[in-house]
């Protein structure tokens, strides 16, 4: 599968899931966390004492990845999607299996939550639902 339609795909599955009722966010791992929060062009810099800082250029205000309007997120950065969103593909390219990770919102049943965002993720992906598994990583 080539890179581009795979995240075209990732993306896909990550605004159905998102819909869904009673989930609350889409789980990604401790990488793709900080990719989403540092700015595009952050580098690492390590000062003359050996200690690690991060450097990075003023942020581009309210379009930026991750900008908050009225406390929703504007878009999914690319590295939540890439860390909450698995996808396997066979030898023709075509998506086989889908892996995807999130957290609940307090008060729904993290079972009912699961199927159906396994539901929605299989929509978006075009595969049968038995090609995808959804873990339940919390509940917030």
């Amino acid at each position: 599968m080539r890179a581009g339609r795979g995240d075209a795909v990732a993306g896909a599955v990550a605004e159905a899931v998102l819909a869904v009722p009673g989930v609350a966010c889409l789980k990604p791992g401790l990488r793709g966390l900080l990719r989403s929060v540092l700015p595009s062009g952050a580098t690492a810099a390590r000062p003359a004492d050996g200690a690690g800082s991060v450097r990075h250029p003023p942020r581009g205000g309210s379009d930026s990845p991750g900008a908050e309007a009225g406390g929703q997120l504007t878009e999914v950065p690319s590295g939540t999607v890439r860390a909450a969103v698995r996808l396997e593909s066979d030898a023709a390219g075509r998506v086989v299996r889908v892996h995807v990770f999130l957290l609940a919102r307090h008060g729904e049943r993290a079972a009912d939550v699961a199927g159906r965002a396994r539901a929605a993720a299989a929509g978006a992906a075009a595969v049968p639902l038995s090609a995808v598994e959804v873990t339940v990583a919390g509940i917030v």
